[in-house]
């Protein structure tokens, strides 16, 4: 789970009603967008394993959110982590074709080309 000093989990899991449901996508959907502007900001700075662990934090949330997995493998990418890169867009190609039965989008896979032949070319 998340160890934060501003989300402490998914609210009020312990009820159910209607208005509970759509408050907590509320809350978990703020959260995502602030850790990805955490994320963007740190990347900025040049602090790529603090972005890539904002954009960790994220994704887990939001698991089929495409422009979070796009970021997050981008900046291991920019740190050099090809290797690791790649993995990440393994793990949500899986998870888009487990949960949507869908392929990921063309700009994703295209980043993942480019990072299959610049690992292929540093080897």
């Amino acid at each position: 789970g998340l160890n934060s000093p501003f989300y402490r989990g998914p609210f009020g899991i312990d009820f159910y009603s209607e208005w509970l449901e759509g408050e907590r996508r509320r809350l978990e959907d703020m959260c995502v967008r602030a850790l990805s502007r955490l994320a963007e900001y740190e990347r900025q700075r040049g602090n790529h394993l603090e972005a890539v662990s904002l954009y960790e934090k994220a994704v887990g949330l939001d698991p089929l959110n495409e422009s979070l997995w796009y970021q997050m493998i981008d900046t291991h990418s920019d740190a050099g982590q090809l290797e690791m890169a790649t993995r990440c867009y393994r793990q949500y190609a899986d998870t888009v074709r487990d949960q949507l039965r869908e392929e990921p989008a063309a700009a994703l896979t295209d980043l993942y080309n480019r990072l299959c032949t610049s690992l292929a070319t540093s080897h």
